[in-house]
């Protein structure tokens, strides 16, 4: 299991670049219906894809934003090869582009994982197969709640303003915990897509748990 969670994490930074770069991004307006999808490389080798949805919803008389992501990913490690398939559905409040409610089935040949959090009065009511007690995570104000909302509050930070290191709070769904990372601006690239030219901000990310880095592209409000 522990295997497992380590290959998800892993498969999670790859995706973020491919599924955000399709900026879905929940305003306070509600949104209309949209589809995508999206090929996943890794080292030039087209070996999945990202399929994901988007819809208006009214949840308990609010409307809401409704998230649908399919993800399908062939890999081989060792000599051998396996399959991964996650498929997640989240409820996003346009408010504050945090999500409510989160439910993610990852599986991965015979081995499978499930993550539900629900979010009430600032608290997330977590429960996940890895573990055999669900848990309770209290909440401060300036928890970013899913990825939308901190790609969103990353754009507003560190686009047209002199900021150049700021530290966040992220509730990690697959840890089921608070983790805090600090985002540095690196510098500017220009990134080539779908044969347009994109000016974007280089930010390095640094994980104080897990005390490791990264590096990714800012551009005109998308994570790329």
């Amino acid at each position: 299991m522990k295997n497992l969670k380590k290959q998800c994490l892993m498969y999670a930074l790859v995706l973020l670049i491919l599924v955000f770069s399709g900026g879905f991004q929940a305003q306070a307006a509600q949104v209309e219906t949209e589809t995508w999808h999206y090929g996943v490389e890794i080292n030039g080798v087209l070996c999945g894809y990202v399929e994901g949805n988007i819809s208006p919803m009214v949840k308990d008389g609010k409307d809401m934003t409704l998230e649908e992501k399919n993800i399908f990913i062939m890999l081989s490690a060792l000599g051998s090869e396996f399959n991964t398939e996650v498929k997640s559905q989240s409820y996003i409040d346009p408010a504050t582009e945090g999500f409510t409610y989160l439910n993610t089935d990852i599986s991965q040949g015979q081995t499978k994982l499930g993550i539900k959090v629900v979010i009430e009065d600032n608290i997330a009511h977590y429960t996940s197969t890895m573990s055999s007690k669900p848990k309770d995570i209290e909440l401060s104000p300036d928890v970013m709640l899913g990825d939308t909302q901190l790609f969103s509050q990353l754009t507003k930070d560190f686009t047209g303003s002199e900021i150049q290191k700021k530290r966040y709070k992220t509730l990690d769904v697959m840890d089921g915990e608070i983790q805090e990372s600090t985002y540095t601006k690196a510098g500017a690239e220009d990134l080539e897509l779908v044969g347009k030219t994109y000016n974007a901000i280089i930010l390095e990310q640094i994980n104080h748990r897990a005390t490791c880095s990264k590096q990714i592209s800012l551009m005109a409000g998308r994570y790329i």
